[in-house]
């Protein structure tokens, strides 16, 4: 298929399968994202706490971040179409057992073991290494282009099934879930989805040839490109990258599962706590695109660390603000740096690490951000049912946002990268040959 696009279209294929991964995202994002939508539904239809719901989430994010490695080596082995179609499959089933669940202890099973790890099949670990493989010059724009589509999974999904749920009820919500994933999902990864450019006659990016003197430029070498990824763990980067991951996880995961919850609590409806959620969404949308075109152009780690310091103050603002207030400016600031750190974080390993070994490294870094996220949703969730607020948790995320800020700032991106290695050497007229 790709060389029968790349003689009918001057389109370069990457970008097909950037537009088909985002709709693949727009699902994957949008679906988990309602599980916050879900919550006072579940505390009410079976009598438990936001406590007990929050393990169910703390358990699945868990259980994803220990299988992203995992998922990271298998793309490094099989490449990322297999993985992504049977991810999608049986991630379908997994939504329709949970729409049968019966109580709190099988929201645990299902959501948290089965949903969790299934649905690493098409997680961010996934089609960020498979775009990550497409392109070089611009893998930020085509990164941020990828991950609007989790964006406007929230903006559309997330009130979408707020709306859904108050009609026909959450299980067949659900439902929905599962007829996309099977009508459309796994129809668009089965006919767009190529593991890499070479396995249908191309180069990164579509830039040049194969012998040309460009082509090889590009694709020289980072410093401290690894064949085996357990190298990585013995450079500053990895860890630089990984700790302010953790942030990441930490920060989103707390909104996703309980930013609706925090709006009940302050006598907001779930709809408006919804409705904002959409449009931080929204909002992030359009940032990641320039987040994109920024990163291309600028160090990605300048770029990473403000995103952290934006997000700090999104979350200041759900405390010193009044609850009606707080929900709409954290929706606009928060939004204006919510899913930046992925794309960023995901092309800053390529970058430093090379592609050899990078869905394993990714997987790693993916894992931090899940394992930070699942323990502080379910701290958040034990705060709140014991103090009745959020106030100490946001506050809390604040600090670690402040840090994370730091960390980012501090990779030495010019040193490592490998764009700035072929800079310099095109700058002293060094040949690559």
């Amino acid at each position: 298929m790709g060389s029968l696009l790349r003689k009918t279209s001057n389109i370069f294929y990457g970008w097909y399968i950037v537009f088909g991964l985002a709709f693949v995202t727009f699902l994957d994002m949008g679906a988990r994202q309602s599980f916050g939508v879900f919550v006072h539904e579940w505390e009410l239809e079976f009598a438990t706490s936001v406590s007990s719901i929050s393990i169910a989430a703390s358990i699945g994010l868990v259980v994803a971040g220990l299988a992203a490695p995992f998922y990271g080596a298998l793309i490094d082995r099989f490449g990322s179409r297999v993985i992504l179609l049977f991810g999608a499959a049986l991630t379908g089933f997994g939504y329709l057992l949970l729409s049968m669940i019966p109580n709190v202890f099988f929201l645990a099973f299902v959501w948290g073991c089965i949903i969790s790890l299934t649905a690493g099949g098409i997680s961010i670990t996934v089609v960020t290494v498979t775009v990550a493989r497409w392109f070089d010059k611009f893998r930020g724009i085509a990164m941020s282009v990828l991950l609007s589509g989790a964006a406007l999974g929230g903006l559309i999904l997330v009130p979408f099934s707020s709306y859904l749920t108050d009609i026909i009820g959450w299980r067949f919500t659900v439902i929905g879930f599962v007829l996309l994933y099977g009508l459309v999902a796994i129809p668009v990864i089965w006919n767009l989805v190529q593991n890499s450019p070479a396995s249908v006659g191309l180069v990164p990016d579509g830039i040049g040839d194969k012998d040309s003197k460009e082509t090889v430029n590009r694709m020289l070498p980072p410093p401290l490109e690894v064949k085996k990824w357990r190298s990585a763990l013995h450079s500053l980067p990895f860890w630089q990258l990984s700790m302010a991951y953790v942030v990441c996880g930490v920060s989103t995961s707390i909104i996703s599962v309980h930013y609706v919850r925090w709006a009940i609590s302050e006598g907001i409806s779930s709809t408006q706590g919804a409705l904002a959620f959409g449009l931080l969404a929204g909002v992030n949308g359009s940032v990641l695109l320039l987040v994109g075109w920024l990163s291309d152009r600028i160090e990605r780690r300048v770029l990473l660390g403000t995103v952290y310091g934006i997000r700090a103050i999104g979350f200041l603002c759900l405390v010193v603000l009044p609850p009606a207030w707080g929900l709409w400016t954290f929706a606009i600031i928060g939004g204006g740096s919510w899913l930046s750190s992925v794309p960023l974080t995901s092309s800053l390993t390529a970058d430093i690490y090379g592609l050899k070994q990078v869905g394993t490294l990714t997987g790693l870094t993916n894992c931090a951000h899940a394992l930070g996220g699942g323990a502080c949703v379910w701290i958040a969730g034990t705060v709140f049912d014991t103090t009745g607020s959020y106030d100490n948790v946001f506050l809390g995320v604040v600090i670690a946002l402040v840090v994370a800020m730091f960390i980012s700032w501090s990779v030495q991106e010019r040193r490592f990268s490998g764009r700035y290695q072929i800079a310099d050497q095109e700058l002293t007229g060094v040949d690559a040959t």
